[in-house]
């Protein structure tokens, strides 16, 4: 299908008007945009909650703000006291230990990854993080998250991450 959308024949020359025909057109745009709108909504599908709502809640938990700007344009999902912290579920473990990286550099703040754990074939991508963070000596804490129901979280913080629960 993809092949076929972008599998566009050579310059036809021009019309009666002398103005050249350019492939793919209007049809080439439509197509690219039920593209976009289709990965989109398979983006989220079979999500329990949006990566944002995970974000608001740890922010919550170790009373921090979230998408705060960097110098260089990116924006941290959760900034704490002394941790910069990339939100990310699972599957996606390889981009988040970079963004942690990206944020730590930028905050000068000790970098952290929170894990979204939506279903136990999870684990696997948690234990390869935990793997290569260990292997390569990285300087990321590893912060888990597994929604309970539609509304509850559990939380997993390692040692020198405390919670606002824990300083009361």
């Amino acid at each position: 299908m993809v092949a076929s959308v972008f599998a566009f024949t050579s310059n036809r020359g021009p019309n009666a008007k002398g103005i050249f025909h350019r492939p793919g057109g209007t049809g080439a745009i439509a197509a690219l945009v039920l593209m976009v709108v289709a990965s989109a909504a398979t983006a989220f599908a079979g999500r329990v909650h949006l990566e944002a709502w995970y974000a608001d809640a740890l922010a919550a938990e170790l009373g921090a703000r979230t998408e705060v700007r960097m110098r260089n344009g990116t924006r941290c999902d959760v900034l704490a006291d002394r941790h910069s912290i990339e939100v990310e579920f699972a599957g996606k473990w390889c981009e988040a230990i970079g963004q942690a990286l990206c944020y730590s550099s930028q905050t000068g703040k000790a970098g952290a990854v929170a894990v979204i754990l939506e279903s136990s074939s999870d684990e696997k991508f948690l234990t390869r993080l935990r793997e290569v963070i260990a292997w390569h000596r990285l300087p990321i804490a590893v912060i888990v998250m597994k929604p309970l129901g539609k509304s509850g979280l559990e939380f997993e913080f390692p040692a020198e991450l405390s919670t606002r629960r824990a300083r009361r």
